[in-house]
């Protein structure tokens, strides 16, 4: 069934809402009058926080007038939708605002996710509830919206996410594994202090931070702070919540960026337009042979961005290319976006030439046996579903 979730780390909660099965529910018919949401109790609380396009941690103040919004919201409880169709229709498709609560035991105890004309709780690590809108709900909806706006960003709850480093000038980006994301996330803890600076671009190195799943969130790095939110999903959202600029401690920092460097060299590398697809965008793909024979087409976002994520090149290797660039006798792989943008991408068992209609250039990698590797199952059986996770 669709619709409840497990919960997650607050940068997740928008992407894992729409994922993970549940127990068995009665269609999405609406479950009796209106009743008191769950609440988490005031005093078992440690912290709390935001997430919108990017994260916030609340001070004492404003967590408790966030505690206090919440306070006697009640609203129409919602049975389980039984497809993403459903939730769309139901006022799913809008981001909103995401507010969280840690006791001792549980990071993310309670959390409350405003999905356009809807209300997700999750309390005390259970699956999520959807409520319908109310009076009381748009009144602390808006009410918590103002106190996300007013607390500035923190660097990423890096924790579980899919999280890659970017390198701009490589024109790559590192998906980052368990020991790379533990790592920055040890940095990240402690960074409370925070100014308005004027940013200065890195010279060279990692260049951006991107927490990707169902919406993107991205955080560029400069030698002496970042800029959150920087990378917006849509022109409502860059209105509400316009990117930030933060810096910290110059100690801190370096040693944050000096971490962020060595993980990226350590972790092996993507294209850095297919590791940046957006799943929720993707209309369709088609493969085809040296010959121009089509092999396989497909429809399913979630079994075509896997795997072309999923292709790994050579460090170093990109070279920026005519967009009439040819490749001789290489295979080919074409994919459509709902904007009306397409991808071309051009291989053989070496080389990967990618193009995109929207730009006048292309870009061309080595591949490595991975990426060879990879590229070949998709020649052989196209974008099945239920695509291999991760990296």
């Amino acid at each position: 069934m669709f619709g409840k979730t497990l919960a997650a780390p607050l940068a997740l909660v928008m992407a894992l809402a729409l994922a993970l099965p549940a127990p068995a529910a009665q269609g999405s018919a609406q479950m009796g009058g209106e009743r008191a949401i769950p609440l988490p109790d005031p005093a078992k609380i440690t912290e709390g926080g935001s997430w919108d396009e990017v994260d916030r941690t609340f001070s004492a103040g404003t967590l408790n007038e966030a505690l206090a919004a919440l306070s006697g919201v009640q609203a129409v409880e919602l049975g389980d939708f039984e497809s993403l169709s459903d939730f769309y229709a139901a006022g799913g498709g809008e981001l909103g605002t995401a507010i969280w609560f840690s006791t001792k035991e549980n990071r993310f105890a309670y959390t409350y996710s405003f999905y356009g004309g809807l209300l997700g709780v999750s309390a005390e690590g259970g699956y999520e509830q959807y409520y319908g809108m109310s009076t009381s709900v748009a009144a602390a909806k808006e009410k918590l919206r103002r106190l996300a706006q007013g607390t500035p960003p923190t660097l990423p709850d890096l924790g579980g996410v899919d999280l890659w480093l970017i390198n701009d000038q490589e024109k790559t980006a590192a998906w980052c594994d368990g020991q790379a994301s533990d790592a920055l996330e040890d940095l990240c803890r402690g960074m409370d202090d925070f100014a308005a600076p004027k940013l200065q671009p890195r010279a060279k190195g990692v260049s951006a931070i991107e927490l990707k799943s169902r919406y993107k969130t991205r955080y560029e790095l400069c030698q002496n702070g970042m800029r959150a939110g920087w990378w917006s999903i849509c022109q409502p959202v860059r209105e509400l919540y316009p990117a930030m600029e933060v810096s910290f401690p110059k100690a801190k920092w370096d040693a944050f960026l000096t971490e962020a460097d060595r993980q990226y060299a350590r972790c092996e590398k993507a294209p850095l337009w297919l590791a940046m697809i957006n799943p929720a965008k993707i209309a369709g793909a088609r493969v085809y042979d040296e010959t121009g024979r089509q092999l396989f087409s497909s429809s399913d976002p979630g079994s075509i961005e896997p795997r072309l994520s999923g292709i790994r090149v050579k460090p170093g290797s990109y070279e920026k290319t005519e967009d009439t660039a040819t490749l001789r006798g290489s295979k080919k792989i074409e994919v459509d976006f709902t904007g009306g943008v397409r991808y071309r991408l051009l291989f053989n068992d070496a080389v990967l030439m990618l193009f995109s209609s929207d730009l006048g250039y292309g870009a061309r990698y080595l591949l490595t046996e991975e990426g060879a590797r990879k590229l070949g199952d998709i020649l052989e059986g196209g974008f099945p579903y239920n695509p291999p996770t991760g990296g």
